[in-house]
């Protein structure tokens, strides 16, 4: 086990670019409404978090999951995250695991809304070998338009808008859910 006194941004950062696997424990994380301090949770798998494995608890209860108890982290600062390594040979069916990106074709039928769940700045993007289309279709994943949405607004084939979300999907930079967002929040 190894302590790492860092934001939650930077620690993913240095986790990628080794493709760890194992996982992430901050102790003491503050959350809204509640005097008491939590625990936050997540799985690395392959440098990259599993969505479905972001939880933060208090007193063994779930506060915030998913999207929400990865945003909330994003933005908590500094935290004292201890990592614990997936042991060598250790099956990797034990350890959760994100599906497969999608297969989005058909999926207005379906209607899937993007939502973004990695915080990318404009400059990432501007030093990323990504087209502008990608950015604008990551800027565009907001859990409120769907997949036809996003591409009648961009005026594309909504067959290519599906390959740039299933793309988007496997490098963890959005999150597609069944349901359109009501909230509003991101």
């Amino acid at each position: 086990m190894q302590s790492y006194p860092l934001d939650l941004i930077t620690l993913l950062h240095i986790f990628s670019r080794q493709r760890q696997t194992g996982e992430l424990v901050a102790h003491e994380v503050r959350v809204p409404g509640s005097r008491k301090l939590g625990r936050a949770y997540l799985m690395l798998i392959d440098g990259n978090v599993d969505m479905a494995s972001c939880v933060i608890t208090i007193d063994k209860n779930v506060v915030l999951k998913g999207i929400d108890a990865f945003q909330h982290l994003q933005k908590a600062g500094v935290l004292d995250w201890v990592y614990t390594a997936q042991q060598p040979g250790s099956p990797a069916s034990t350890m959760p695991s994100r599906n497969p990106a999608p297969n989005l074709r058909g999926s207005v039928q379906g209607s899937r809304f993007p939502v973004r769940i990695l915080v990318v700045s404009a400059e990432e993007f501007e030093s990323s070998p990504a087209p502008l289309l990608y950015r604008s279709v990551y800027n565009m994943s907001d859990g409120e338009k769907s997949v036809e949405e996003i591409a009648l607004l961009l005026r594309k084939p909504i067959e290519m808008i599906e390959e740039i979300l299933a793309s988007l999907y496997r490098h963890r930079a959005i999150d597609l859910l069944q349901y359109r967002r009501q909230d509003g929040r991101l």
